[in-house]
């Protein structure tokens, strides 16, 4: 869905790439990423490091639509200009994990722009500033010397129905 919205929009259906259960195998990802970030994907020749040939070529894609799939193990970080969150994971670490792709040591852009998708009347803004408060309190914990710590947002319920009304605003 997401590739077909992106070439009614102009861009080319063969620079973009997927990365999924259903559409990548698990071998193709790291060449998949190769070609995103415009490295060679020369076979190794004996005794070289893992990762194949570190050459510049003209990259292949321009888009990378990834899922879950991509949180790991996947080296977008050469190219990468901008994350688009069209979903929110539950836990500060997954978020991490998904703006790790590209926001790290080797990217040759000196801004990597994220953008987030917040639907109106949905779970989405709630979601994001529960992600928010707990990244918050994480780094409080990691970063204080007190044995004890406060975590007021813990201590806060709200009902279903206070949830619904503050996505209804």
């Amino acid at each position: 869905w997401m590739r077909a919205v992106l070439v009614r929009h102009g861009v080319p259906r063969d620079r973009i790439a997927i990365l999924n259960a259903e559409e990548t195998k698990p071998a193709d990802r790291v060449r998949i990423a190769r070609e995103f970030n415009g490295l060679s994907t020369a076979p190794l020749v004996p005794g070289a490091c893992a990762g194949g040939s570190s050459e510049r070529v003209p990259p292949k894609y321009d888009v990378v639509l990834a899922n879950v799939v991509a949180y790991e193990g996947i080296d977008l970080q050469v190219r990468t200009c901008s994350i688009h969150h069209l979903d929110l994971p539950w836990t500060p670490a997954d978020l991490e994990q998904r703006n790790g792709r590209g926001v790290r040591q080797g990217n040759e852009r000196p801004v990597v722009n994220i953008f987030y998708y917040l639907t109106e009347h949905s779970m989405d803004w709630y979601r994001f500033q529960l992600i928010k408060g707990k990244r918050g309190w994480l780094g409080d914990v990691l970063t204080s010397t007190k044995r004890e710590t406060n975590n007021p947002g813990a201590q806060e319920e709200m009902s279903t129905e206070e949830i619904l009304l503050a996505n209804a605003s």
